[in-house]
């Protein structure tokens, strides 16, 4: 082949590897122009993640396709071994009396004689082999021909590695659309729940109501000491209803999207209500340390959304353990010239590698089934669009800290 043919050659697979970004028809395009560059009576492009992975065959050209199903065609699979290993081709013009190949039963049951193989690298990452024989010609290749085919395997790396690229980003983003759409039938049926919730809590509302102005007036009705302290016990209950009641209500209907100034213990004691029964029923303790006189100018609902996705966090993660007890700290306090809310947990904290991808969207450590990874970037949205910073320090075995800096009242 002439200097010029083989650039004509070159320049011809360049535009046929480029043509596509479809993986399978990449690697068809590479193996036409294989077979058609050397003369080869068959080729194969063989495929694997890793040393010890099964070999796939991605394509093949004159092969029949009922042979390859059921894996019975005939190459040298220990020549195959070799290129790949050493990452170096292979050139024999007569496999039958090539020294090197005198163990491989391989090419002796198959007859095998002409044969090239040269190493398929993506990323500086051997990826497979291209394979191509000839069972009926010596001589059929020569120095020439792996030149030549190890050219178009250099050429073919690029493509390969974009083609790769593309079906990893399709696949990722299949997998995200599928993710989306969960979140939001899920998201929906938050919705439903949280407008029955509503109606329900505002049935409820009105004969509690009417249960506690009746039991106000039978406390006085006898001096009896015994009397006291059992209406009083239930007055107690039908009070701490009412505020169950009114707290769901309010976290139902919201208070609408505009910052406001609130008083900041008060708001998390109203959402931690909502929660403490649920962090009962999973054997947690939660612990209020809220400092008073506390103002913080912010989203009131978006607050409540912030502190229950990193409540109910923390409450996945503890079920991950077995100690006890299980305890949630959620904290408030003035720290460095601005307004802090912590919630810490002792459950079995986090690597640094899951440390630096918890706010991604669609990131979760959790089994398929039980979350898609969005409560913790949107608590980072949400404390961003607060004009707050979120930190997190955690070590595996030692729990979790989530902090949050709220600008103070004013600034």
């Amino acid at each position: 082949m002439s200097d010029s043919d083989r650039l004509a050659m070159l320049l011809r697979c360049s535009q046929l590897l480029t043509s596509s970004l479809n993986l399978q028809q990449v690697l068809e395009n590479l193996m036409g122009q294989v077979v058609e560059a050397i003369g080869a009576e068959r080729g194969l492009i063989l495929l694997r993640d890793g040393p010890e992975a099964p070999w796939r065959v991605r394509v093949a050209q004159g092969l029949d396709a009922n042979a390859l199903e059921r894996e019975d065609f005939s190459i040298s699979r220990g020549l195959v071994e070799r290129v790949f290993c050493d990452g170096k081709s292979v050139l024999t013009s007569d496999a039958l009396v090539d020294d090197r190949f005198k163990q491989q039963a391989s090419v002796g049951l198959n007859q095998l004689r002409s044969i090239l193989c040269v190493p398929l690298l993506v990323s500086r990452r051997l990826m497979g082999v291209i394979y191509a024989d000839h069972r009926l010609a010596t001589n059929a290749f020569d120095a020439e021909s792996r030149s030549l085919l190890e050219a178009i395997a250099a050429q073919a790396s690029v493509a390969l590695e974009n083609a790769t690229l593309y079906e990893e980003n399709q696949r990722l983003h299949e997998e995200q659309l599928a993710q989306t759409r969960e979140e939001l039938v899920q998201a929906s049926k938050l919705a439903a729940i949280g407008q029955l919730a509503a109606g329900v809590a505002h049935e409820v509302n009105n004969p509690l109501g009417a249960l506690l102005v009746n039991l106000t007036n039978l406390v006085s009705f006898s001096p009896d000491p015994l009397y006291q302290k059992r209406m009083k016990l239930c007055l107690g209950a039908t009070e701490r209803c009412q505020n169950i009641v009114k707290n769901l209500l309010t976290f139902a209907r919201g208070r609408g999207g505009e910052e406001e100034l609130f008083e900041l213990s008060p708001a998390v004691s109203q959402t931690l209500d909502l929660l403490e029964a649920d962090l009962r029923l999973h054997q947690i303790v939660l612990q209020r340390e809220l400092s008073p006189a506390i103002s913080l100018r912010a989203n009131y609902q978006a607050l409540g959304q912030i502190l229950m996705n990193l409540i109910l966090n923390a409450r996945q993660s503890l079920t991950e353990v077995e100690r006890s007890p299980k305890s949630i700290w959620v904290r408030t306090m003035g720290l460095q010239g601005k307004i802090c809310l912590e919630v810490v947990d002792n459950g079995p904290g986090m690597t640094p590698e899951i440390q630096e991808r918890i706010f991604e969207p669609f990131f979760t450590t959790k089994p398929i089934g039980t979350g898609v990874g969005l409560g913790l970037s949107m608590v980072y949205r949400l404390v961003q669009e607060s004009r707050g910073e979120i930190s997190v320090e955690s070590k595996p075995g030692s729990g979790t800290r989530f902090r949050i800096l709220f600008p103070e009242t004013g600034s």
